[in-house]
């Protein structure tokens, strides 16, 4: 199973032959970056990353 808030059509559709099951709420038609459709899209680091995996 594939979930994410939002995606590019094409490539939504090339990872359904990936996947069980596609969610994805918003498909915008023009989609260029998924940075553009989150009022804060910061940059993780590296360590930001591990720390999250080892926390989980």
């Amino acid at each position: 199973m594939l979930a994410v808030p939002v995606g590019a059509p094409d490539a939504l559709d090339a990872l359904a032959a990936e996947a069980d099951l596609v969610v994805c709420p918003f498909r915008p038609a023009v989609f260029s970056s998924v940075g553009q459709w989150y009022d804060d899209f910061g940059q993780l680091t590296d360590a930001d990353v591990l720390d999250a995996l080892r926390a989980a």
